[in-house]
């Protein structure tokens, strides 16, 4: 991509800031960069900082608003080392453009649940088109939603050897959420995978393994749209027991 002010060199600097409530994008060479910090007045500019002639053959018009405060943008490429400008040495200097830090930004995301941090969100995937189509597997998929619409007993369980599609059925599961096609009961439920290796990760404690599954299994009671599907759901017998008297995963 070439350098939008000059037309020449390649663009290796790119700059992004709001103007009038959209979030606008300049791309620079190094050397319309570097004159821009050092001197925002330079005709090369084509006047987008102030040069009223220069303005009206701008193919730009937007520079104007862009260059009226050199503080206003991030800066992201290969910056070079420019001196600071009188506005930068207040802040800090000239590297990466004299970018300085917003400390209005927003506070920090809140912390995500155990389903966000050791589960993943087939639905999700779905609706992305991160699925294939599932083929052969209708009567399967069609039973488990039997068994999940019951009032009780609704824990399907599938059996098979490696292989033969037990996941895909739960993907089906999930493409079938998605599109709509399922009972009224199934609509809008989010199926999540749970990874069982990573949940054990990092509780070699006695009691943190059972403290987390305590806190996974009250998220997922308070929340009425999950439908927890456990992969190698074999594998959660003995998982997390550090010792005698410790309850592993299949006891929780």
């Amino acid at each position: 991509m070439l350098c939008q002010n000059c037309n020449l060199n390649e663009s290796t600097i790119h700059l992004y800031t709001s103007i009038n409530g959209k979030q606008r994008q300049i791309d620079l060479c190094q050397n319309c960069y570097q004159i821009m910090k050092t001197d925002p007045k330079n005709p090369i500019l084509g006047g987008y900082t102030g040069n009223q002639k220069a303005q009206q053959q701008s193919q730009n018009p937007f520079f104007d608003d862009f260059f009226g405060d050199l503080n206003n943008f991030r800066a992201f490429g290969q910056l070079p080392n420019t001196p600071p400008t009188q506005s930068e040495g207040q802040h800090g200097g000239g590297h990466n453009g004299g970018y300085r830090p917003n400390h209005t930004q927003p506070a920090q995301e809140t912390n995500k649940g155990l389903l966000e941090e050791f589960g993943i969100n087939i639905t999700e995937m779905a609706k992305r088109g991160d699925i294939d189509p599932v083929i052969g597997r209708d009567d399967e998929i069609i039973r488990v939603i039997e068994i999940l619409n019951r009032r009780t007993k609704n824990n399907p369980v599938l059996i098979g050897e490696p292989g033969v599609g037990k996941t895909a059925v739960v993907e089906g599961l999930a493409q079938k959420i998605v599109d709509g096609d399922v009972p009224q009961k199934l609509q809008s439920k989010q199926v999540i995978r749970l990874d069982v290796v990573s949940l054990v990760q990092g509780t070699g404690i006695r009691g943190q393994f059972e403290e987390r599954m305590q806190k996974l299994m009250e998220e997922i009671r308070k929340r009425h749209d999950v439908i927890l599907f456990i992969d190698e759901i074999h594998e959660i017998v003995g998982a997390g027991a550090v010792g005698d008297g410790s309850m592993d995963a299949g006891n929780i």
